[in-house]
């Protein structure tokens, strides 16, 4: 029932930028975003999001996920169990209001602290891949 084309991506803690890549070559959105505390591996993904064309395409951000503040859009967040239960808690208190005011969504793949995350609306999960749909 999500229309990704309302949506703007942006994949928390996303390394070298492959999920996020992986998103922009296979989904309609707004916008592709990412970022991650890891400068070198920020960089590399500006080269290789590069060397695939899609310069311009993908923004991606050197940032600390307990700083990271979000733009007040509707976000679809992808995160990949990026870091611990305090700091993803941080970057959901840290950004609670537009997380809520504008329906966002977090898509938490091996979900390890799902149990633990507070302030959504909703949990869809799935156990067999261990993954979670939080919606705001």
């Amino acid at each position: 029932d999500i229309k990704l084309e309302n949506y703007h991506l942006c994949d928390v803690g996303c390394g070298l930028g492959l999920s996020t890549i992986y998103f922009k070559k296979k989904y309609k959105m707004k916008s592709f975003s990412g970022f991650d505390y890891n400068e070198d591996l920020t960089d590399k993904a500006k080269l290789i999001s590069y060397k695939l064309g899609l310069k311009n395409k993908i923004e991606f951000e050197f940032k600390n996920a307990n700083e990271k503040i979000l733009e007040s859009k509707p976000y679809l967040l992808f995160m990949f169990n990026p870091f611990g239960i305090n700091t993803i808690q941080c970057f959901i208190d840290n950004n609670i209001e537009v997380l809520k005011s504008k329906k966002s969504i977090i898509i938490y793949a091996n979900d390890l602290h799902v149990n633990e995350i507070k302030g959504y609306k909703k949990i869809n999960r799935n156990d067999y891949f261990n993954l979670s749909v939080l919606i705001f």
